[in-house]
Order: structure tokens, then sequence, then C-alpha cells
């Protein structure tokens, strides 16, 4: 009982804090991800907060497959920015699954980061390599990846009542939820931008 009682524990105890890219000079991810919002506002101008065209209808199946192909090696199968490729990177790649960062960037913002990459960083451009469609179907495919902090809240208070729950309660999805629990409080713990 002692056991599991610490397992929950790890869980609602996993604190949040700022990231810092790399050896950046300790830039925090927010600092960051504000940076590179006032830099994509000021190359796009209005053009940034008007609504992508297109994206609504995007294939984010076929969108998986490109990630796959060029996306991956970088930010990861999962897509935490964890590639084989992000190790020698500075800053590191985004964490494409953190949805309350990702929010911080608008659609026509990461089209723009899609399309003509990032200088000082390792995100190349892709307008030469992906069609247009292709992009928006990459970017579509990125915006399932994304779990709010609200999101994963409401996941953990779904595992600690189920922890809690009769032990002839305890059943394979019982499992499965803990199991959910331990891998958000871990992605919290390491999460890196």
């Amino acid at each position: 009982m002692a056991t599991r009682f610490w397992f929950v524990v790890l869980i609602v105890c996993v604190p949040s804090v700022s990231w810092a890219h790399g050896d950046s000079g300790g830039t925090t991810i927010d600092e960051h991800h504000a940076a590179l919002r006032t830099m994509l506002q000021d190359k796009l101008g209005d053009a940034y907060d008007t609504p992508v065209a297109g994206l609504d209808t995007a294939d984010a199946d076929d969108g998986f497959a490109l990630y796959g192909q060029h996306c991956a090696s970088c930010h990861g199968e999962s897509g935490v920015g964890d590639g084989p490729a992000s190790a020698g990177l500075d800053p590191k790649p985004s964490n494409l699954t953190n949805g309350d960062q990702m929010a911080f960037i608008s659609d026509a913002g990461f089209m723009e980061v899609i399309g003509a990459g990032l200088e000082s960083t390792g995100m190349p451009a892709y307008d030469s390599v992906l069609s247009e469609q292709e992009q928006l179907n990459v970017y579509a495919y990125t915006k399932t990846l994304r779990v709010t902090s609200e999101e994963e809240d409401d996941h953990l208070c779904s595992v600690i009542a189920l922890h809690n729950a009769p032990r002839s309660n305890h059943t394979p999805a019982w499992l499965a939820l803990l199991a959910l629990g331990a891998v958000v409080a871990f992605r919290r713990s390491r999460v890196s931008g």
C-alpha cells in the first residue's frame, strides 16, 4: 500500500519548471517563445493572426508519414524534442506536445517556421522540400500531439480517483490509466521545450 501511495504522490507532486534551452545563456522556453513570437509578428505583420487557409482540411494522416520522414529525427517520434539528431542541437527542438507552449505561436507563425526555418537553430526550411499542402499536413499532424496542462491535470485526477478505488475495481483499464498518469508525470519532469 505504501508503494502505491508514494507512486501517486510522485505523480501529483511533479513540479512545473522553466526549462533552459541548452547553453543558450539560460534563456527559458517562455523567453525563447516570446522572442520567436515577436520576430514572427514583425515578419508577417497582420498575416500573423490571420487564419491559415487550408489548415482546417489538411490531412493529418499524410502529415504523420511526412513527420516521420522529415521531423522525427529532431523532434522525436512522439514530438517531445528528443529525436536522435537533437543531441547536438542548441537550442533543442521544440516540444510539440506541450499545448500551452505551442499555443503561444499562431498557426501562421508555425507555418512560417516550417516553410522558412529558423536561423541560429537546427530548424531547416522546408519550402523547397515539401509542397505547401504537405507543410499544412505536417502542421495539422503536429497539432494532434498537443496536450495542455489542463488536459494533463484531468488525466492525473482520473488516475488518483482510480487509485483510491477499492482493490476489486483494479481492472486493466485502471492499470492503463495509472500508467498514463506515470507517463504524464514523466513528461512533465523532462519536457525541454
